[in-house]
């Protein structure tokens, strides 16, 4: 009996024989990860095999979904590749293909090569058809179905064997994989929402995969043997596409060894023996390459590699749009003037330090303010009590930096962080019913510190402290400023507690540019009254905000909570 693939299906692949789902059936052993050619096993192979590759497509006319293909002149991007095993003597390997001066028609290019059994690889072209939405979601950690949107190209025909065939027409078609993640909650039926999975990037990540399957039917005008497969897309000497009539498919399996691909008769059980792939979308490398040198060299160190895929991974997930090109720029460029830090930090803090993320654009409602009268606190007076008050926001209820749904700037965080406990702040120039200002503008660089506010401000903060009320304010960390309307400050942070230690007395803050709960809420974050200058002073625990600070902490202005 031949084998017959129906290689239109967009669910679990079925049995002919008992319509037993293929969906994490022990026929699979499949694991996949993303590796560079540096890290391969059987690099010195692959880089041999590249080289071909890009001297015969060079030949290749395609057409595929109805645009011609020209390969004249092509890269194949060997930083990300992703690399399927199926036990210990079988692997595929994926690359992307990028064409020099390419229409922007939408179509990836993928280079697919599987082992054959002298040791060399058979090629195929892969090129698909999504669309940008679709390759937003397969970039972000989810996936689309494929069907119809692939078209196989194999760079030398008749490679694989039929022991099977007497008389038929043979073709390479794509046959649908999926493997659910490890708990069973993405599957199949949600392919949509994989982004979301707690398995994303780790084992036990759902994963579709698309096999590479030669799919043959009797052909009664044949006189017997096999006749060369034509390519999926044309290319090479191949026709178009063709499309398996057959409704019922059998079955489909992974080879677990060089051997294995082609057609089997597995004791009376025929099974087609596909070659498993996943698409490569990622553009990041033309990017990387159209980098100034200094920063080109420097994501392409191999010291950098934390720092080239976690901003390869940004950039995807972005689809390259000119902010998250801006964006990597600034980030290289951070990396750069500081040397020594990790990418675990940096990214903890990813957006705290980029530009723009410290103005406040004064959204805020107008109206319910604070109106309470609180008692002047004399604190220059040694003899009144300092009061210590713990934090009134516990650290668990720390909204970090990166948080989902916050805009990406300091002040918003800021407000998140206080809308933890119910309150909300005004706008910089706001006043009561009563005329009261809601601002108090206790230092700028210009005029230094203005005594009246600070009296204020600093009663204003016992008062709000000793009621469970945290407060926003203004800090001064380098010369010039963002764009603030007091031309001092340059980020916000949350007054949460005070004390006194061995140091002196302190406010205490959480500081949300730090994306990581314990620099974020962290002890020693602390704004120390300074004399003689009387200003408020400290360092943020924060450590990559911190190494782009010019000096300490400097607090500007109190903004009154509501």
């Amino acid at each position: 009996m031949m084998a017959l693939i129906y290689s239109c299906r967009n669910n679990e692949l079925l049995t002919e024989h008992d319509n037993e789902v293929y969906n994490n059936s022990s026929q699979f052993k499949l694991t996949s990860k993303v590796i560079s050619l540096d890290e391969s096993k059987h690099k010195e192979k692959l880089a041999s095999v590249i080289s071909d590759v890009q001297n015969k497509v060079s030949k290749i006319q395609n057409k595929a979904f109805g645009k011609n293909i020209n390969y004249d002149n092509i890269i194949i991007d060997t930083k990300n590749v992703t690399y399927i095993e199926n036990g210990p003597n079988y692997h595929t390997y994926t690359f992307r293909i990028f064409r020099e001066n390419a229409p922007n028609d939408g179509l990836v290019e993928n280079l697919l090569l599987t082992p054959l059994p002298d040791g060399s690889y058979k090629e195929f072209l892969i090129t698909y058809n999504f669309t940008e939405q679709e390759k937003k979601t397969i970039l972000a950690g989810g996936d689309v179905s494929r069907k119809g949107k692939m078209n196989i190209v194999e760079l030398d025909q008749g490679t694989f064997g039929n022991p099977l065939a007497k008389s038929s027409s043979c073709s390479y078609q794509d046959v649908d994989v999926y493997i659910s993640c490890a708990d069973g909650v993405h599957n199949s039926s949600n392919v949509g929402s994989w982004g979301s999975c707690i398995h994303k990037g780790k084992p036990g990540a759902p994963v579709y995969y698309s096999f590479v399957a030669l799919v043959c039917v009797d052909d009664p005008d044949s006189p017997g043997g096999i006749s060369n497969p034509p390519s999926g897309g044309g290319g090479g000497g191949g026709g178009g596409g063709t499309t398996n009539p057959n409704p019922n498919p059998p079955c489909v399996i992974a080879p677990t060894d060089p051997t294995g691909v082609g057609l089997v008769d597995n004791d009376g059980n025929p099974c087609t023996v596909g070659v498993p792939t996943v698409p490569v979308l990622s553009s990041f490398p033309i990017y990387v390459r159209n980098l100034p040198a200094d920063l080109k060299a420097l994501i392409n160190d191999s010291a950098n590699s934390d720092f080239y895929i976690g901003l390869k991974n940004y950039y995807d997930i972005n689809l390259g749009d000119y902010e998250s090109t801006e964006y990597v720029n600034w980030a290289l460029q951070f990396k750069k003037n500081n040397q020594n830090m990790s990418w675990e930090v940096f990214w903890n803090n990813k957006f705290s330090v980029a530009p723009n993320s410290s103005i406040d654009v004064e959204d805020n409602e107008a109206g319910n303010y604070d109106e309470t009268i609180f008692e002047n606190f004399d604190f220059e007076n040694q003899q009144a009590q300092w009061p210590t008050i713990n934090p009134v926001i516990a650290a668990s209820d720390f909204v970090g930096w990166g948080a989902n749904g916050i805009r990406r700037n300091c002040m918003d965080y800021a407000k998140a962080q206080i809308a933890k406990s119910g309150f909300k702040v005004s706008n910089y120039y706001d006043v009561d019913s009563q005329g009261n200002k809601q601002t108090f503008q206790i230092y700028t660089e210009q005029g230094g510190v203005n005594l009246n506010d600070l009296y204020k401000g600093v009663s204003y903060l016992k008062y709000a402290l000793s009621n469970g009320i945290p407060v926003i304010v203004g800090i001064d960390d380098k010369t010039g400023h963002p764009g603030n309307l007091d031309n001092s400050t340059d980020h916000f942070v949350v007054i949460v507690g005070m004390g006194t230690d061995s140091k002196g007395r302190y406010f205490r803050f959480y500081d949300n540019a730090a994306g990581d709960v314990n620099q974020g809420t962290h002890p020693e974050n602390k704004l120390y009254i300074k004399y003689p200058d009387r200003i408020f002073t400290g360092q943020t625990q924060c450590i990559a905000y911190r190494a782009g600070t010019e000096y300490d902490y400097i607090m500007t202005m109190i903004r009154k909570s509501k």
